[in-house]
């Protein structure tokens, strides 16, 4: 296991400098991850050539529990090169960063809280319980003398493929605050559970077997590793008969392209999209055993302290 993990100790979401602090308050991570690598790894062109053992990777993913490390806030001085002080979310994902000439800080983050600290101490002042994850930074702006604070609401890119798993339609929105604001927030639909209609496919063991390493090298990294969705893209385990019909002609012939899912036919052949499909179908109609469902809800609610993580 390796801190910081593929995410590193920050991403993409911006940072903020206050030229009346000096300080650069800066959204930081504490991800962990186990780099496996695959003994017999060769370059495949067009692949995701990082040498990553991906099938380890999927077995790991189901009894331990290293993607759910918290994120925090950090107020940064570049002059000293140290922390002043940091804010911790009880959340793997956190959002971009604002700070105001009136001394506040305003961030979201991944638990659908949107907030207001103290710049000079980092002390919570306001916050707002949306209910909907927030990844991007919030903006400020004034109409007539007002001044607002703008946010969009919504996770998306990697934190939302396969990073948290979400218990709501993740529903985009911009929320705009001021002062004395009225307005109700927009309710937040919970997702409910999916149906499972799949095709009678006999395969072998080995197949079924083939499939599980196929899907966790190709498919994981956007339908999650095991086949367990998180919300943000189609579970392929609850998909409509009509996508079982056309399989093939997603997987292999690019149906989808235009919705982002390209042909994979210059990596697999028609007999491994096969072995995948039947992988899929095999989880959708696997009952999970009590200790699945107890890693389940302890990979919601539990995370790897950082003293477990060696280099």
């Amino acid at each position: 296991m390796f801190v910081p993990g593929p995410p590193g100790a920050h991403n993409w979401p911006p940072t903020s400098f206050s030229p009346k602090t000096g300080l650069v308050y800066i959204p930081t991570l504490n991800n962990a991850w186990p780099y496996l690598p695959k003994r017999d790894w060769k370059y495949v062109r067009g692949a995701f050539n990082t040498s990553e053992d991906y099938p380890a990777l999927a077995e790991f993913a189901r009894y331990y529990l290293p993607y759910c490390s918290p994120s925090h806030l950090t107020a940064w001085d570049p002059v000293s090169q140290k922390q002043v002080w940091r804010v911790n979310h009880d959340h793997p994902v956190n959002g971009g960063v604002l700070s105001t000439g009136g001394g506040l800080v305003f961030q979201g983050h991944g638990g659908g809280i949107f907030a207001a600290y103290a710049a000079k101490s980092g002390e919570r002042l306001w916050q707002s319980e949306i209910g909907v994850g927030i990844m991007a930074p919030p903006v400020t702006y004034a109409v007539n003398g007002e001044q607002y604070i703008a946010v969009l609401a919504g996770i998306g890119g990697t934190p939302a493929l396969n990073h948290v798993e979400l218990d709501y339609v993740n529903d985009g929105r911009i929320l705009a605050y001021k002062l004395g604001g009225q307005a109700a927030l927009p309710p937040v639909t919970k997702r409910q559970p999916g149906s499972v209609d799949v095709p009678p496919l006999t395969l072998s063991p080995e197949s079924l077997a083939r499939g599980d390493s196929l899907f966790s090298t190709h498919c994981a990294r956007c339908h999650g590793f095991l086949a367990q969705g998180t919300g943000f893209l189609p579970d392929l385990r609850h998909s409509p008969r009509a996508v079982h019909d056309a399989w093939d002609a997603i997987v292999l012939q690019g149906a989808f392209h235009a919705k982002g899912m390209a042909s994979f036919a210059d990596l697999i052949d028609a007999e491994d999209s096969r072995a995948i499909h039947g992988y899929v179908v095999s989880q959708a109609l696997r009952a999970p055993a009590l200790v699945d469902r107890l890693v389940g809800w302890a990979r919601k609610n539990l995370c790897v302290p950082t003293s477990w993580v060696a280099d």
